[in-house]
């Protein structure tokens, strides 16, 4: 029964994709401050997008597959939080840097303390973005720090 629901939710997030082609990110921003006092585990947002773009980071998105489908960073790949990540940890490399993101930073903080837990050993190189992005029509996507 899981397989079946896993199989559907896939083949309705591909056909989400099909259907919408490939969407292009028209323009990224940050808008508003960082918070003065940072989460444990929080990446800095102001520096997210450039090191993203110059691969100073590995973005794991860990949204759904439909909700990846319908948008997301061009530099991020997408293993879900709730049916692949924990299978995944295993073939993080300890020498890079990882940040998680979702669409409000609460489930890349739990992918953070996942990994914390399950790979102590690696724990120092990984962070989770602490913002709520929004991928607007028209491509536009907006990236808010969480206060």
């Amino acid at each position: 029964m899981y397989a079946a629901n896993l199989l559907k939710k896939f083949t309705l997030a591909l056909v989400v994709v099909l259907a919408l082609g490939s969407l292009a990110i028209a323009k990224v921003t940050v808008e508003g401050a960082a918070p003065a006092q940072a989460k444990e585990g929080a990446y800095n947002v102001k520096k997210f997008l450039n090191d993203a773009k110059n691969q100073k980071i590995v973005v794991i998105d860990v949204r759904t597959l439909g909700e990846y489908a319908m948008g997301h960073l061009p530099e991020a790949t997408n293993v879900p939080i709730a049916t692949s990540l924990e299978g995944e940890l295993k073939n993080f490399h300890k020498d890079k840097t990882i940040v998680f993101m979702c669409a409000a930073g609460k489930r890349a903080g739990a992918a953070y303390y996942m990994v914390k837990d399950k790979r102590p050993e690696i724990a120092d190189k990984v962070f989770f973005l602490d913002a709520a992005v929004q991928y607007l029509p028209g491509g536009d996507v907006v990236i808010k720090p969480n206060q």
